[in-house]
Parts: structure tokens; sequence; C-alpha cells
């Protein structure tokens, strides 16, 4: 139905203008012909766009606990909806609300509804909630959903958490080595104007004066190395080949694949748990990973499952995951307790990249600290060098 704003005259012969609800422009003459009003101009009023507000992984959590619980206690979902909608402080967040509310209280599904968000709500969970309405599931569907993103948000907590330190210290080895060149090896080179400089003390001037004198070169450099990392990233090839790169390195390409796996196989079992087909299941998992080169194997795996292959054949040889959950996959498939396997698997896979995080943190930790006692030192000798060459000269 769309609104459409007229202007017209009454059998009194006044002048009217208002606005009217149809599905057509010509359903809107006709309702106003019925009205006794002779429309002389009819104008489609353009639909409100609604405000997009991309849920991050907690409020989807708390969306889908309240859902469930107040499908579990009996609430109609178009009840639930206007309930959350009256308690929403947000406005961004209450527009979605009102318009699930709308949407659903025109005779669509739930996930129907939030199919028209925008993008608010991920496809993983929209499709869950399908699957949960078809099968009069909705509160046990929320619910999952609940506990899923409960973990991706537990996770991602983790990981901002081990990063914050090495994150710091890059800050730091920042601050410190551009305040070494702009004030302090300043003042020590002043002592050293018509010597004979070693190369490395010479090198460390040449890089003091331009950050002294044109700093504003630096910034245009650093502008466009960032404008070019962002450019290559939007080059499909250089990505793929990148994140290739990744699980190809010895001991951090292990510990990125069991991290890959993890968000497939908690993806997955989620979202075959709650009914939903294996293709369409493995099609949004594969959305989860965020690696491309694991990503483009899928196109030729979700083929083979198409042709009647199993899932465990058809990811035989991917490269990038860990083996360990095809062998558990087939394990599901022979013994028919694949729904089972893969929530075992998920929850492993979870205890497993927690542990591959924690082990990449303290990888990055000292290789952080070498590169600033790295950086540090070579300042240092080229101080040094000339003050023992100064001192063996006047000795």
């Amino acid at each position: 139905m769309a609104q459409y704003k007229y202007k017209g005259i009454n059998l009194n012969n006044k002048s009217v203008k208002s606005t009217i609800t149809a599905r057509t422009i010509d359903g809107a003459y006709l309702q106003l012909k019925e009205l006794d009003i002779f429309a002389h101009s009819i104008e489609l009023v353009p639909e409100k766009k609604l405000k997009t507000h991309k849920f991050k992984s907690n409020e989807l959590a708390e969306f889908s606990r309240q859902i469930g619980t107040m499908q579990e206690a009996g609430i109609s979902i178009i009840k639930a909806i206007d309930i959350l909608r009256n308690r929403e402080p947000k406005p961004q967040v209450k527009a979605i609300y009102d318009n699930l509310y709308e949407v659903i209280n025109e005779g669509n599904s739930l996930a129907q509804a939030m199919n028209t968000c925008e993008g608010s709500f991920k496809n993983i969970m929209i499709n869950v909630y399908k699957s949960g309405e078809a099968t009069g599931k909705l509160d046990e569907s929320a619910l999952s959903m609940a506990v899923y993103y409960e973990k991706e948000h537990k996770m991602n907590a983790k990981i901002k958490s081990a990063l914050a330190y090495p994150s710091i210290l890059a800050i730091i080895t920042v601050i410190v080595v551009l305040g070494m060149f702009t004030f302090i090896l300043p003042i020590f080179f002043e002592f050293f104007e018509g010597t004979q400089l070693p190369l490395i003390t010479q090198i460390m001037l040449n890089i003091s004066n331009f950050i002294t004198n044109q700093w504003y070169y630096l910034i245009l450099m650093v502008v466009a190395i960032v404008s070019g990392i962002g450019f290559l990233q939007r080059i499909d090839s250089v990505v793929t080949f990148v994140d290739k790169i990744k699980i190809s390195l010895k001991t951090v390409g292990k510990l990125c694949s069991i991290i890959y796996t993890a968000r497939f196989a908690r993806t997955l079992s989620s979202l075959y748990s709650s009914g939903v087909s294996m293709i369409e299941a493995v099609e949004i998992s594969v959305t989860t990973i965020g690696n491309r080169y694991i990503e483009k194997q899928f196109d030729e795996i979700l083929q083979q499952i198409q042709n009647g292959n199993s899932l465990s054949d058809s990811m035989n040889h991917i490269d990038g995951f860990d083996q360990k959950l095809i062998s558990a996959i087939y394990i599901g498939e022979e013994s028919g307790k694949l729904e089972n396997m893969l929530n075992s698997m998920a929850d492993n896979f979870e205890h497993d990249s927690e542990i591959a995080i924690d082990k990449l943190i303290t990888y990055i930790e000292p290789i952080m600290i070498v590169i600033m006692a790295i950086i540090i030192g070579v300042v240092l000798i080229s101080v040094m060098m000339p003050l023992m060459s100064i001192y063996t000269t006047l000795g």
C-alpha cells in the first residue's frame, strides 16, 4: 500500500486536500470518487527512508533473548515487538522496531519484516528465524541465536582486549620515535656540525631534518599509504592472495586456520540445528569465515553438494581448514548424528580458537618490543659513534 496526497473539490464545491492510502494511483482515484471528491491532482508521497542501524552482536543477542523468552511465555510476536518498541530509548533502534511492528501488522512474518530493515539484521539470523517460524519453534530459534551472538560478542571482546596492549605499545613506539627525531636528536647533532659523521649517523640526521623541516611530506606519505592500502583491499585478487599467505605461514597460519574453522563450524552448527537446509546453511556460513581464499573454494564445494555429494567428501580437499572438522562431519554423516557432531565440534573449535588468539597475541607482543628496541638501539648507536670518535680524537 502506498500513500497519495491529493487536491480536489467535494460536492459542496469546496476545495479539499489531504492524503489517502491505496495500492495504485487508479485505486486512489476510485476511492476519492466513492467519497464524492473530484480530484484534480494526486501525487505519490515518497516513503520515509528507514534510518539504518546495524545491530552489534550484543544487541542481536539481547533482541533474540527477549523474543525467545516472550515467545516461550506465550506472548504473540506482534505484542512482543510492541513491547520492545515502547521500551526502547534509542531513536534509531526504536525506528527499526516500529518498522517491524508495521510490517508484521500487515500480515508478514518476523523474518520477512527483518528482511525489510536494510541490513540491520544479519542473514544468518533472518534465515534461522524463518526456519523457526516455519516449524513453529520460533522461541527455540531465537534463543539459539541469543547464545550464538553472545559467544560472538564474547569472542570479539576477547580479541579487542588482547590487542589493546600491542596497540598501546605501537602508539607509544611511534610517539617516542617522533619525539626523539623531532626534539632530542637535533640537540645532539648540533655538537657534530663540521665533523665527518658515520653513515648511520648521517642517515639519522637526514631523517631528523626531514621530520622537523618537511613534516607535511610525511603526512602526505602516510595519507598516500593508507589510501593505497584501502584501494588494494578493494581488489579481489589482492585480498585473495594476502588471505592465502595468511594460512600458508608456518605457525601463524595454523592458528589462523583454527580461527577460520571455528567461525564456520559455529555458524553451520547454529543454522543446521535450526532446520535450515544444508546447502543454504553452508552458503551463509561461508560469509562468516573472514578469509577470501577459503571462501572462493566453496564455489566448487557447493556445486558438488548440489550434485548429491556429501558435505565431508566435498570439503575433503579444502585448503585452510582444520582437518578435524572434516573428519567429524564424516563421522556425523555416517552415524546419522550430524547435528550432534556439529554442535560438539563448534564448542570444541571455539575453545581452540580462544587458545589460538592468545597464542597470536603472545607472538605480537615480543615482536613489537623487539621492533621498538631495534629503533631505539639504532638511534643510540648513531649518537654514540660520533661521540666515541670525538673522545678518541681528544684523547
